[in-house]
């Protein structure tokens, strides 16, 4: 879950639908549900399968983004670091289980200016995918959920969805 300052106006919407997906969510992942912001690791919840929703609301509200300090986020959005810590705990992962990593964001990661650093990440992980054989079908889904309506953000999710493929000649 990205958790710039920036997310501070949709904070609501987003608690929102984190909570509402926690709930149809819960119990279809045998190992729990894993709730991972980009900011401070000790708001992440691992594994929750007993009582997920209430766990994460309480996540959700320790990782609340405060107001921007001198017009700067107080927690800058890192999504490529983020993602490349997922990516890397899934490979490490020898059961070969399906997994879908739902990001909750508004597309405006600052310290990811440059959009081709959380292209190569997400290429990079389904290169090494390829290589070790998981190629099944949907074996491993991303799904950006976004919230807001800022141009470039808009355009940078776009981006990811519709231009990865032929740019980094990934399936």
């Amino acid at each position: 879950m990205d958790t710039a300052a920036s997310m501070r106006e949709f904070w609501e919407d987003v608690s929102f639908a984190c909570l509402t997906l926690t709930m149809k969510l819960a119990g279809l992942d045998k190992d729990g549900l894993d709730l991972i912001f980009t900011g401070n690791q000790s708001w992440n919840v691992r594994n929750a399968e007993f009582k997920a929703a209430e766990r994460f609301k309480t996540a959700l509200g320790r990782a609340k983004p405060k107001q921007l300090r001198h017009g700067v986020p107080a927690i800058e959005t890192d999504m490529a670091t983020t993602l490349g810590e997922i990516f890397d705990e899934y490979l490490k992962n020898d059961r070969r289980k399906r997994m879908t990593l739902l990001v909750l964001t508004n597309g405006r990661w600052e310290r990811n200016r440059d959009d081709r650093l959380v292209e190569e990440t997400i290429a990079d992980f389904v290169k090494k995918l390829n290589k070790e054989g998981r190629t099944e079908k949907r074996r491993f889904t991303i799904q950006f959920i976004s919230f807001g309506s800022d141009p470039t953000a808009i355009e940078r999710l776009r981006s990811l969805d519709d231009e990865l493929e032929r740019e980094y000649n990934i399936p």
